[in-house]
């Protein structure tokens, strides 16, 4: 399989890459409310900003800048551009 099509963990990307997210694995409702209202659904482009192993993962999207929990980014899958 194409590594651009191949389903990545968010919080495995490096700041730089540009994903398309594709699914959320968890079903914490709450979670995923507030996620939608900071722009963050299914088919969104984002882009990684900053991410290292101890702290949230800091993302782009569009022109809103937004953090994710890694825990939680562990649990969203996203396709690399």
């Amino acid at each position: 399989m194409c590594r651009a099509m191949k389903k990545h963990r968010l919080s495995e990307l490096e700041p730089g890459l540009r994903a398309t997210v594709v699914k959320f694995e968890f079903e914490n409702l709450e979670e995923l409310s507030r996620l939608r209202q900071l722009g963050l659904t299914r088919g969104s482009s984002v882009e990684v900003l900053s991410s290292n192993l101890k702290g949230p993962v800091l993302l782009k999207i569009g022109d809103t800048r937004i953090a994710v929990n890694r825990e939680v980014c562990t649990q969203i899958k996203v396709i690399i551009h």
